[in-house]
């Protein structure tokens, strides 16, 4: 059994209350949540404006499809929102 686990750190803009993040926060993971069969959280940063954490795993029997959900969720967040990634920590396990 393979797992990976992934961080991704975004940076916000015009997010003037914790509200407005967490609706923000709720659309990413419902959505992507929705695409792939994935957990996913909000892991950090929770009570910045400026900053949304979220983290999600996979498991799977294979590094090659593990990597290739990674990718797709990348990708779908990068083309589905308008959000400036500033960092992106993986781990296979």
């Amino acid at each position: 059994m393979r797992v990976i686990a992934v961080n991704i750190i975004f940076r916000l803009y015009e997010v003037f209350s914790l509200k407005e993040k967490r609706s923000i926060k709720r659309k990413v993971i419902e959505r992507i949540k929705n695409k792939f069969n994935i957990s996913i959280a909000e892991t950090g940063s929770m009570d910045s404006l400026t900053t949304l954490e979220i983290s999600f795993s996979a498991v799977s029997n294979d590094y090659k499809h593990l990597d290739e959900i990674y990718q797709n969720v990348i990708n779908f967040i990068e083309s589905n929102f308008v959000l400036e990634i500033v960092d992106v920590q993986k781990e296979f396990l």
